[in-house]
């Protein structure tokens, strides 16, 4: 009976050193032109775009980052985090690349209401 060998390929999960080394390889973003995902969105380019933009978009990061009424899973309150700040620096300064709200089915009473 011949037994054949059977290669099985898993990712490699990338460590924290070479995490660090892509990231100081990445290119800096300079301008607004130079995002290509949300994800290249990083907390000192949004000071800087924010300072060079004047007195009201400084406000506008002030006030978001004041912004109360938030709740953690427990109830408790919570300050707004930096995936939320990105969101709304997106929804602002590139909408194109703001996270779209998704179409809603119907629901069966609607379907029915239509009839």
């Amino acid at each position: 009976m011949a037994t054949e060998s059977v290669q099985v390929t898993t990712r490699k999960r990338k460590t924290k050193a070479e995490k660090a080394l892509e990231k100081a390889n990445k290119p800096p973003i300079n301008s607004l032109a130079d995002i290509k995902t949300l994800n290249d969105i990083e907390f000192p380019f949004v000071i800087a775009h924010v300072k060079s933009q004047g007195a009201e978009d400084k406000k506008w990061l002030k006030d978001l980052a004041a912004t109360t009424g938030l709740t953690d899973k427990n109830g408790k309150a919570r300050r707004m985090s930096f995936i939320e700040i990105r969101k709304e620096f997106a929804i602002r300064y590139l909408p194109h690349l703001a996270p779209q709200a998704k179409e809603k089915k119907p629901t069966m009473y609607d379907l029915i209401d239509e009839i």
